[in-house]
C-alpha cells in the first residue's frame, strides 16, 4: 500500500498511482503526514523499512531553497520518521547554453527564463543545491519531466521495494552484504579461472577462491576437495578435474 499525502502536491498523483503496467492494482491510501508525499513499507536489508518520497515541482524547489524550509525543516523530519528517502523533482528545465540561466519550455521547441516574482534563477543554484543533498544527506534524488513520470517513479520504486532483499542481484557482485557504500572491485585471477568451469560460475567462484590457495593447488585438488564445496557433487567435480588435467575439452562437456 501506498500512503498519499491528501495536500495540494501530492492528491492530484493518486488516480494515477492506482494502476500499474497491464491493469495491476495497487492499493492507494490518503493519509495526513508531517513529512513526506508518498511513503510504503518496504523489505531492507535488517527486515521492513520505511520509505518516504518528497514531491517538489520546480517551483516549489526554488521558493525552498529560498526559504531553507526543505534543508532547514522537511530535511530532519524526514530523516527522523523514514529509513529511505527519496526527493523527486518535477519539471522540464535547463541552463541557457550562453547565460546558464535556468529556463523551462515555452512551447514551439523554445526556452524562457524560470521567474519567481523579477527574479530569475542560475541553473547551477538548482544543480549544486542537489548535489549537496545527493552527497552530504542520506537522500537519493530523481529528476522526473512530468506528473506521469512522477507516479511511474513512485511505482517503480514501490514495487521494488516489495521485493525480497535478497533477490535483487542486479548488483549483487560489488556489494557484500550491504555496505555504506558499494566499490568495484577487480575480481582475483582465480576467481575469474573458476568462472569459466563448467557447472561453477559467478556465485560458485567465490567459495572456490576461498577454498584454494592458488590456482594450482585447485588444478592437483581430489574429487573429495572439490566436493567440500556447495553445489559441487561427485559428477561435477569428476568433470572439473578431467577439464583442469587436459583429459576432456570443453566440447566433450
Amino acid at each position: 500500500m501506498i500512503h498519499v499525502d491528501p495536500r495540494e502536491g501530492s492528491r492530484d498523483l493518486a488516480s494515477l498511482l492506482t494502476t500499474y503496467g497491464s491493469g495491476k492494482r495497487i492499493k492507494v491510501e490518503m493519509q495526513r503526514m508531517d513529512f513526506a508525499d508518498f511513503a510504503f513499507d518496504g523489505n531492507g536489508p535488517h527486515g521492513k523499512s520505511r520509505i518516504g518520497i518528497e514531491r517538489k515541482k520546480l517551483r516549489d524547489l526554488l521558493g525552498s531553497i529560498e526559504t531553507g524550509r526543505l534543508a532547514g525543516h522537511q530535511l530532519p523530519g524526514l530523516l527522523e520518521n523514514y529509513d529511505y528517502i527519496w526527493i523527486i523533482v518535477e519539471g522540464l528545465f535547463r541552463g541557457d547554453p550562453n547565460t546558464g540561466v535556468l529556463e523551462e519550455p515555452r512551447g514551439m521547441g523554445k526556452w524562457k527564463p524560470v521567474s519567481i516574482g523579477r527574479r530569475t534563477f542560475m541553473f547551477a543554484t538548482v544543480d549544486n543545491f542537489l548535489n549537496s543533498l545527493a552527497t552530504q544527506t542520506p537522500c537519493k534524488i530523481k529528476v522526473c519531466g512530468t506528473a506521469h513520470d512522477t507516479a511511474t517513479a513512485i511505482i517503480n520504486l514501490y514495487t521494488w521495494w516489495q521485493k525480497d532483499w535478497r533477490a535483487h542481484k542486479s548488483c549483487k557482485v560489488i556489494y557484500d552484504p550491504f555496505p555504506a557504500r558499494a566499490y568495484v572491485l577487480k575480481p582475483t585471477f582465480m576467481r575469474r579461472v573458476a568462472n569459466q568451469l563448467p557447472g561453477v560460475g559467478w556465485e560458485k567462484s567465490e567459495p572456490v577462491d576461498t577454498y584454494f590457495s592458488s590456482v594450482l593447488d585447485m588444478c592437483i585438488a581430489s574429487v573429495e576437495q572439490w566436493q567440500q564445496l556447495p553445489g559441487i557433487g561427485k559428477m561435477l567435480a569428476t568433470r572439473i578435474i578431467k577439464l583442469l588435467n587436459g583429459e576432456i575439452d570443453e566440447d566433450e562437456l
